[in-house]
């Protein structure tokens, strides 16, 4: 059996064809002939049999080192042969007339190929029996053991075929199982070629299966066989395997030698695609040992080989690798973008586990910029393409990186569950390095726990990586720290260098200026996270869109607490000096990000709008969300190769003072690691002072919020709550409170109704003294606009008949009394159908407007850009329309005042708490350009609105008109003055928003 002629014959390519077509004749009788076929091009292959010959024949079309497709001539679609291994496989094609087909290579990428084609014109029993088999592999296989030698052979083809569709199945341990059977049918039958491929399927699905030392033995018996079949290809390809395999067991040096040596391997043999994944492969190990500069260069020897010689998994594979070197080096622009191209090549490649592997990529980049939420959107969303008993290894990745955000959310049992299991897996698979970064992982949450755990024992045999080995010292630095062994921690971190990556640089800044400000130079502590803060807002600066730039800007949080803490330490004499602490406040805060940039790109979000509109008001049997997948594309989209730095003008020291009246204060409230800070800025000078510890402001936030939102709080409990919030937030000070109270405050503490609070030494709530603005640290790009036209935009509908957005018929009525209160205003009122994206863009954008919007309006807590504002369904649509802040605050907006009468628009929908959160839909606005921002934290009253609209535009319009400010607390007290509003549930959520100018 093994000299027939349709059994593997190899054959090197008999050159290369120039021809887009190549004919060739086939008659009976004529033996079985080798057919090159170019790249690019196909083989006609023409029966000619005799006149009257009604002879059954079969036609055989083996590959020959190249995967083939074919097709009868004048059908559409070509058909892939289905007799697998791969590279290796045989159509039959049972013929009973003359007939065209059409040869081709199945990829448009790699060398030449080559198909071996026999005609059997009289077919014998032997001959038919495997062209039916060749035709039916989705049957049963044969016994082990078949009787005849065609049963054999057809029993190995059918059990490939079924190992190669548990792959598909993504079924690893089964198919590992089913294609090592399969190399001893092969090896029954003398096929050693084939037998070597069968040997591959086992390699690659025991690594699948996370069973690495079987990996390593089946990938070593193959490349053997392979070598002895003369199948260069397959002997690389089982290199390919061992090298991964040596990667999971922790064998680093071997694994390097081994990836070092296969691109080189490939590209002699002409397989550019392969080459490409060798530079990928070699890459992402070289970046996960830390050997950034060998990363570097393989990704930049991969980017010499012709995009059209690759695969789409292979394009994805090299995307990752690029990705994650961007985001080590803090490239967020870079690694957006890499990170989407190469979920979209897995998307095309179909290659689910794939997607998972960039789903946590982006998780972790998420993670790193303290966008935990978002994170946790995209750990889920991977878990959904992990099966644990398919993907064991990936799982457990998914795992400890879940740990880490429930960590950073503050949920430590549920932290130490994941990366216990996480770190349980890894002990099952050998993962020794993973394992023991698991272990370090649980060591470094029980120390923020205030509990010291011996460090974990170095795997044995494994010598540590160097991110490893700096991740380690970290802890171990931190944990003397703890136990005030500051020489000690000195000690352990001196030999460090300076980290390639951008996260653990902020780790090693944050620990070293911890030893120097708890050892003999404090002051130098505040230098470093100077300079660190530097780095990080200049990153911040070049990521892209407005929401990135935020995001990315929400580290700063971190190391504003650490400077503020060492700040408090110092003796009075050796604090920097008000310049100094003034530049730090502003540089630190994330919100001076969402200033619009001319350099940009604008972002067209109404893919995203659509999509979040779809998934917040789906039936719960619909498919898990995707919102979070279209939003990182958005970003992905508007990124460009090299963005130029965004450096929105902040206010000035200089121009706070000269500009703030006497009766004013402008306060900034900050967090140290113990304590929220009042830094109020006056006409004098800076004053800096302690409030309520962190607990006390988190246990007083919770509590206030909760009765403050809800009508029915007893006035004991609400009074209560009040005072506790009131003394947490601000510190005791003789001065009375001021008229005008100007806040600079981050997003974390951006969700709270100041108005409602009660000044130090005060019985009565701020809005009976005071008018409060949430102030944006940035200045306004143009001069105060003159006044300009009214526009009310009102959405009366409901959305589409859900319960979620009811009818809104008192809108009707809003538009008129806004009316009605500015006689002397030109006003346009649009509604429902009228009210559509591009009118309230075009409103937003107009010089010195006053925008009045009256619709439903929503939050998903802690998400950027999940808020947004509900319009009227569009004709033909069954739902209402979702416009989110992403599509208005990159684009010009030169209103003078916007009033958004819409539930929650004025917070993030997010606990209070000490590190930001994403942007709201107001303050967004403000930083895109609108002078005044009057928006609710919380659900408004319909009932209540008849009182504070017209008071508002009444104050606004008066013969002796006031700021915005003072207006809206007019509104507020008329409420209060009116016995069915009293409660601050009606009138406290109301909030301004603005510059300071």
């Amino acid at each position: 059996m093994a000299a027939a002629p349709f059994l593997p014959l190899l054959l090197m390519l008999c050159g290369a064809l120039h021809a887009a077509e190549h004919r060739a004749g086939l008659r009976c009788g004529q033996e079985p002939h080798p057919f090159p076929i170019e790249t690019g091009s196909e083989l006609l292959l023409q029966i000619d049999r005799d006149a009257g010959d009604a002879r059954t024949a079969v036609l055989m079309i083996e590959e020959l080192g190249r995967d083939l497709e074919w097709r009868f001539a004048g059908e559409v679609a070509y058909r892939s042969i289905d007799a697998r291994p791969p590279r290796l496989g045989i159509a039959a094609l049972t013929l009973s007339a003359n007939a065209d087909i059409q040869v081709r290579p199945a990829t448009p990428y790699g060398r030449s190929a080559a198909a071996m084609v026999t005609l059997h014109c009289a077919a014998d029993a032997d001959i038919l029996a495997l062209a039916r088999c060749l035709n039916t592999l989705t049957q049963p296989v044969y016994a082990p053991s078949p009787a005849g030698p065609t049963q054999r052979i057809c029993a190995a083809w059918r059990t490939h075929a079924q190992a190669s569709r548990l792959s598909q199945a993504e079924r690893p341990v089964e198919s590992a199982d089913m294609y090592s059977v399969a190399a001893q049918q092969w090896q029954s039958v003398a096929d050693t070629a084939r037998q070597s491929a069968a040997m591959l399927g086992v390699a690659e699905q025991r690594i699948r299966a996370g069973q690495f030392e079987q990996a390593a033995g089946a990938a070593v018996q193959a490349r053997e066989l392979a070598r002895s079949a003369r199948q260069d290809y397959f002997a690389a390809r089982a290199e390919a395997e061992r090298c991964m395999a040596l990667h999971s067991l922790d064998r680093g040096a071997d694994a390097q030698g081994c990836y070092d040596a296969l691109p080189a391997i490939y590209a002699t043999a002409g397989e550019l695609n392969d080459a490409a994944n060798a530079y990928a492969n070699a890459a992402s190990f070289a970046l996960e040992r830390g050997d950034y500069a060998r990363g570097r260069r393989y990704l930049e020897r991969a980017a010499t080989i012709e995009p059209q010689s690759v695969s789409a998994f292979v394009t994805g594979n090299l995307q990752l690798a690029q990705g994650k070197l961007a985001a080590l080096d803090g490239r967020i622009l870079d690694g957006a973008r890499h990170y989407q191209k190469a979920l979209s090549a897995y998307e095309a490649a179909r290659r689910p586990r794939w997607q998972a592997n960039t789903l946590l990529r982006i998780a972790e980049l998420y993670h790193m910029l303290g966008a935990h939420a978002e994170a946790t959107l995209f750990v889920d969303d991977a878990f959904r393409r992990l099966p644990e008993d398919e993907a064991p290894s990936r799982v457990a990745t998914a795992l400890r990186l879940r740990g880490r955000l429930r960590a950073a959310a503050g949920n430590l049992s549920g932290a130490m569950e994941d990366v216990e299991r996480a770190g349980a897996l890894f002990r099952r698979l050998g993962m020794g390095l993973a394992a023991y970064e698991s272990q370090l992982d649980t060591v470094d949450m029980r120390l923020h726990d205030g509990e010291i755990l011996p460090l974990p024992a170095h795997p044995s045999g494994v010598t540590l990586t160097p991110r490893l080995t700096q991740r380690t010292a970290f802890v171990r630095a931190r944990q003397a720290l703890h136990n005030g062994e500051v020489e000690l921690a000195q000690q352990v971190i001196a030999g460090e260098r300076a980290p390639g990556t951008f996260d653990d640089l902020f780790s090693l800044t944050r620990t070293r200026a911890a030893i120097e400000a708890r050892g003999r130079h404090p002051a130098a502590a505040l230098g470093t996270l100077d300079q660190a803060m530097l780095h990080l807002a200049d990153a911040a600066s070049r990521s892209g869109a407005a929401p990135l730039r935020h995001i990315t800007g929400l580290r700063l949080l971190g190391l504003r607490q650490d400077w503020l803490t060492y700040y408090m330490a110092l003796p009075m004499l050796q604090r920097p000096g008000e310049e100094a602490l003034w530049t730090m406040l502003i540089r630190s805060h994330p919100s001076r990000l969402l200033a619009p940039s001319a350099a940009m790109p604008v972002l067209d979000a109404e893919s995203f709008d659509r999509q979040l509109s779809a998934e917040l008001l789906r039936p719960a049997d619909l498919p898990p969300p995707a919102s979070h997948r279209s939003l990182w594309s958005l970003y992905a989209g508007a990124a460009t190769a090299s963005a130029p730095p965004h450096a929105p003008k902040p206010p000035t020291l200089a121009g706070v003072r000269a500009q703030l009246p006497a009766d004013d204060e402008f306060l900034i409230l900050a967090f140290s690691a113990t304590h929220l800070l009042n830094v109020a800025v006056r006409t004098d000078g800076i004053e800096v002072l302690s409030a309520g510890t962190v607990r006390e402001f988190e246990a007083a936030s919770k509590d206030f919020l909760r009765a403050v939102a809800d009508p029915n709080t007893a006035p004991m409990q609400l009074a209560l709550a009040t005072d506790a919030l009131s003394r947490a937030l601000f510190a005791p000070r003789d001065r009375p409170p001021p008229q005008h109270l100007r806040l600079m405050v981050d997003e974390g503490l951006a969700g709270i109704p100041y108005s409602a609070l009660l000044w130090p030494g005060q019985a009565q709530p701020l809005v009976e003294t005071t008018a409060v603005t949430i102030v944006q640290p940035t200045q306004p790009a143009t001069a105060q606009p003159a006044p300009g036209p009214v526009f009310i935009l009102a959405s009366t509908a409901d959305g589409g008949a859900r319960a979620e957005l009811p009818a809104l018929p008192a809108a009707v009525m809003e538009s008129r009394r806004v009316e009605a209160a500015l006689p002397g205003r030109a006003v346009s009122a649009l509604r429902d159908a009228q009210f559509d994206r591009t009118a309230l863009q075009l409103a937003l954008a107009t010089p010195g407007a006053w925008v009045h919007i009256a619709a439903h309006g929503t939050v998903r807590p802690g998400l950027q850009g999940y808020a947004g504002l509900w319009l009227t369904p569009r004709a033909g649509d069954a739902d209402a329309e979702l416009v989110s802040w992403l599509d208005l605050a990159d684009r010009p907006i030169a209103a003078e005042l916007v009033v958004l009468n819409a539930c929650q628009l004025g917070g993030n929908g997010a606990q209070a708490g000490r590190f930001g959160g994403a942007a709201n839909f107001a303050s967004a606005l403000s930083a895109g350009g609108a002078t005044h921002v009057i928006a609710a934290l919380w659900p408004v009253s319909d009932a209540a609105t008849s009182t504070w609209v017209p008071a508002l535009y009444t104050a606004l319009d008066a013969a002796t008109p006031v700021n915005p400010a003072q207006a809206l607390r007019s509104a507020q007290r008329a409420m209060r003055q009116n016995r069915l509003f009293r409660h601050p549930y009606y009138w406290a959520s109301l909030v301004h928003v603005g510059h300071f100018r």
